[in-house]
């Protein structure tokens, strides 16, 4: 989640079991990408890009791709399964898969 006011605009901060963790960014458009990707639950050492109009054509590149991939997604489960919350895992699975590979 963003946190503007106490811990500024460029700054992510993340929840865990022990604590937060603060990532600071080089911009609000960094930090809105670096939420972006950790809504994907992509973790660890990625490179960014350093500019704020190249953090958000990413950022935005990265939403509706997702958004496409959603639709696809939810459509193939519509025809394969009758109730939504099977359709609903049916979607995350294949949103898992696109995001970090089958495993």
């Amino acid at each position: 989640m963003i946190q503007v006011g106490r811990f500024g605009a460029n700054t992510v901060v993340f929840k865990t079991a022990t604590g937060t963790k603060e990532i600071e960014c080089a911009s609000p458009e960094q930090a809105a990408l670096v939420e972006a990707l950790a809504a994907l639950n992509l973790r660890g050492d990625i490179l960014l890009p350093a500019g704020p109009r190249a953090c958000g054509m990413a950022r935005d590149a990265l939403v509706k791709r997702m958004a496409q991939h959603r639709v696809r997604f939810a459509e193939l489960a519509a025809m394969r399964a009758g109730d939504k919350p099977l359709q609903e895992k049916i979607i995350q699975t294949l949103v898992q898969w696109v995001t970090h590979g089958r495993e």
